[in-house]
């Protein structure tokens, strides 16, 4: 099965990924996402965290079909939103093995 993610008008079909991958990617994305500061306004994030989620990102799609060429320079350089690199993160954690209760949310991850 693959996890479309769509960045910077392109779309990675992203495999389910393989351990030496998900033991970085999982772990890195729900602490990053769990732990980012919030106020009425949505989320916070530092330039760190933004970069942080990129190459947890980065690491997924490049063991995509479109994305095995992809370099992390050529990657940098895709006019990404940050809203895109956000809807990245729930396909790219199912890509890891997790489950959520609801189909399409977040929350409440399960192994």
């Amino acid at each position: 099965m693959d996890y479309p993610v769509t960045l910077g008008g392109y779309t990675f079909d992203v495999p389910s990924l393989p351990w030496r991958v998900v033991k970085q990617v999982q772990p890195g994305l729900l602490a990053l996402v769990g732990g980012l500061p919030s106020n009425e306004r949505g989320v916070r994030i530092t330039a760190a965290d933004a970069d942080a989620i990129g190459n947890y990102i980065f690491q997924a799609i490049a063991l995509s079909p479109q994305g095995q060429t992809l370099t992390r320079e050529a990657f940098e350089e895709l006019p990404i939103a940050l809203l895109e690199m956000a809807e990245a993160v729930n396909p790219i954690l199912r890509a890891c093995g997790l489950k959520f209760d609801k189909p399409g949310e977040g929350a409440d991850p399960k192994a």
